[in-house]
């Protein structure tokens, strides 16, 4: 009786499955941050409120504070995901594109509970009186621009995580470092920048905003899209 025996050489895991891989912690990590930046600014906010009640009359920024770490969150985990990540998941022995491809999901999945995250504390605004009866003018339309900025974050963080991998010498590391990371925060300030105008527009303070500034979104299109090809070009060190 012969048993078959089959060809691993011939299956690739998917880039859904390797994404997965570590996933809980990197959730967990997430919402430790976020739960932990709310409880700092909730305490802050209740010893002021405490101390001066006419506190109530600044605007409650939970919500946007919450899109604030996880963007800084999203553009460590760019620079993770293409580092560190790259060279873990190629223990799996998936093809570039499909390890490239598996980079993503951690990004996704944060951004996801980074938008169930940003909407609760605006359902939950008024019971949030502690930090603030006012509140910003949040819509559909400033989701979308913190959705953009989280993207622009993420990759701003590969952008510079895979020019430090693909580039070996330490010095044109540095050099490119030195152009890449400014670039990166060019990237990140666009989507920021329609945000807080549309903002301070839809509180009365300003006329819309000048259609050039739409010529911003240049910059993160050009990042986002390096992210790829960065991510997926280089040596990775392959362990073993």
């Amino acid at each position: 009786m012969s048993t078959l025996t089959p060809d691993l050489t011939q299956s690739s895991p998917s880039p859904l499955r390797i994404g997965l891989v570590g996933s809980r912690f990197t959730v967990v990590l997430y919402l430790l941050v976020v739960c932990f930046q709310f409880l700092v600014n909730f305490t802050v906010n209740g010893i002021v409120y405490l101390s001066v009640p006419d506190v109530t009359e600044q605007a409650e920024q939970a919500a946007t504070n919450s899109a604030f770490v996880t963007g800084v969150f999203l553009f460590v985990c760019g620079v993770v995901s293409s580092t560190i990540d790259m060279r873990a998941s190629a223990l799996s022995g998936g093809s570039r594109p499909v390890l490239t491809a598996a980079s993503y999901v951690h990004s996704i999945v944060i951004i996801g509970l980074g938008s169930l995250i940003w909407w609760l504390l605006i359902a939950i605004h008024p019971l949030l009186f502690v930090m603030g009866r006012e509140s910003f003018p949040l819509g559909v339309d400033s989701w979308i621009f913190v959705l953009f900025a989280w993207v622009a974050c993420d990759g701003a963080g590969r952008f510079i995580g895979g020019l430090s991998r693909c580039i070996g010498s330490t010095w044109k590391r540095a050099f490119v470092l030195m152009v890449a990371i400014p670039l990166g925060i060019c990237a990140i300030g666009a989507p920021v920048t329609w945000l807080v105008l549309t903002l301070v527009h839809k509180s009365g303070y300003l006329p819309p905003m000048h259609p050039a500034f739409w010529l911003l979104g240049v910059i993160p299109l050009m990042v986002v899209a390096a992210g790829w090809p960065l991510t997926a070009a280089g040596h990775i060190r392959r362990v073993g």
